[in-house]
């Protein structure tokens, strides 16, 4: 979808939304909770006031699904834009008017204007910096506007930077995670293992790399779910293991060491797993860089399997 040259954008952002829909359920939760201890309310006023609360939520959630759509749409652009033999062809973008019945006067001072694409315009106004924004910009060998009486609109918080560099299409300063306090990954944490863990229930796929075939299962899954949410790193490292083939190219190795057995319950899955794995040198580490994240990945080799590995686990 983003192209050869940045298969993990996409990751990327699939990663942030799922971080953010993380919070979110924790926010909502907060909330419908505190309208169920108010002891203030007769028991129709609390079942009007939660209706009203999960219908402000929904209203909320089509004005994020339509963000988010426009802001992955604009992260695709600029990453295509950018390619240099496209910017010698058409070195400028223009602004252009928003597909809304009703457009609001943010971006309109913005409408039908040209930048460079190497303004620095373009790393805090796109489309897609407003809630629900409906606007786009093209490409054209139209020589820059002159656009110094334009005055840039503020960002609403969580819209912040562009998402084609960031890779984020909510930041922290969106409010679901700017209010979030120390206990709000206690309360979903257990319910996001649980969702991930059961998605790949019985998962197992084989992978052919440069470096040999590559399982990835269950088991793998269960490792990439372990760590907290509010490591950013936590919802890629499982998009990394879905399209694990996609990041081969950029594994640097580190180091081989031998596979404990040791310490684990020999009825418990990953003991049956590393059993398998030669014993001396057994296990390989690799640095995995992604957007100044570096994440360490080691792949299991198989005793029994010539070239043949498991991709054990994802930290970082």
């Amino acid at each position: 979808m983003f192209g050869d040259e940045r298969p993990e954008l996409a990751d990327q952002l699939r990663a942030n939304v799922s971080r953010f829909s993380a919070y979110k359920a924790a926010y909502v939760r907060r909330e419908l909770d505190s309208v169920a201890a108010d002891g203030t309310m007769t028991e129709e006023e609390r079942k009007a006031m939660t209706k009203a609360t999960i219908s402000q939520f929904s209203r909320w959630t089509d004005a994020e699904m339509t963000t988010a759509t426009a802001r992955a749409r604009t992260a695709k652009q600029f990453s295509e834009y950018n390619d240099p033999d496209r910017k010698e062809l058409f070195p400028c973008l223009r602004w252009l008017p928003s597909r809304s019945a009703v457009p609001r006067s943010t971006h309109r001072r913005f409408y039908d204007r040209v930048w460079s694409k190497d303004d620095n315009f373009w790393k805090t106004n796109q489309p897609g910096t407003e809630w629900n924004c409906k606007c786009d910009i093209e490409e054209t060998d139209d020589p820059a506007t002159d656009n110094s009486d334009i005055e840039q609109p503020p960002v609403p918080k969580g819209l912040e930077g562009n998402p084609a560099s960031t890779g984020e299409v909510f930041t922290d300063n969106a409010s679901y995670i700017r209010s979030a306090g120390e206990e709000t990954w206690k309360e979903v944490k257990p319910a996001v293992r649980s969702s991930i863990r059961q998605k790949h229930e019985g998962y197992k796929e084989t992978i052919e790399t440069k470096i040999g075939n590559i399982l990835i299962d269950e088991i793998t899954m269960i490792e990439t779910s372990k760590g907290s949410a509010t490591d950013k790193s936590y919802f890629i490292k499982q998009e990394i293991a879905r399209n694990f083939n996609e990041y081969i190219d950029r594994l640097r190795f580190l180091y081989s060491e031998d596979v404990d057995l040791s310490h684990n319950n020999k009825n418990n899955m990953f003991y049956k797993r590393k059993k398998r794995f030669k014993t001396q040198g057994g296990m390989k580490a690799y640095n995995l860089l992604i957007n100044d994240i570096e994440f360490v990945v080691k792949l299991g080799v198989f005793k029994d399997r010539e070239d043949s590995y498991h991709l054990y686990s994802i930290t970082g």
